[in-house]
């Protein structure tokens, strides 16, 4: 599924859809809805078509953060609207004996095993790739993103997840 949508991306990419977005707004904040990443969003236009992100999930036992690097290009003949990708990071802090696999298996009826590790930090890298829309004339901005994030400590695991965003822009 990740080989699918790494793919799917570098297609996108590589023809060239989209060109640089000039965004009618420097910077936006709201709420993400999703899986384990949920929480405050703060967006920031540092270029024509990037953009620095920040999340602070919190979740019961659990609060992340995560920065990002995003690129935007515009829908041809779509005004709002825009397709983004990029990275980043994310640091993890665990009440003792909760991790991702604890929000999954309570309250998606999935098991997903992993190790009991001792540790309360997890590192790892993230993946974005979602659709942008700036509402005309209201400063609100939505998006529909999935973000794939991999942990290297204090093991190798991986998690999907899609969310909703919905921000205010100035």
């Amino acid at each position: 599924m990740l080989k699918k949508l790494i793919i799917c991306s570098l297609t996108v990419f590589l023809l060239g859809f989209g060109t640089a977005n000039s965004q009618n707004y420097q910077t936006a904040v709201g709420v993400r809805f999703g899986g384990i990443a949920s929480g405050i969003t703060l967006r920031h236009f540092v270029s024509g078509n990037g953009a620095l992100e920040g999340l602070l999930s919190f979740r019961a036992h659990t609060f992340i953060i995560t920065g990002l690097y995003e690129s935007f290009h515009e829908f041809p003949n779509a005004p709002g609207l825009s397709w983004y990708w990029g990275g980043g990071a994310h640091i993890g802090f665990y009440e003792s004996g909760y991790r991702y696999g604890y929000f999954y298996e309570k309250h998606h009826d999935k098991v997903i095993v992993i190790d009991d590790y001792d540790s309360a930090v997890s590192f790892g890298g993230d993946f974005i790739l979602g659709l942008d829309y700036k509402f005309k004339g209201a400063p609100v901005d939505i998006s529909l993103d999935v973000k794939p994030m991999v942990d290297f400590v204090p093991g190798l695991y991986g998690y999907w997840e899609g969310g909703l965003g919905v921000r205010f822009t100035f």
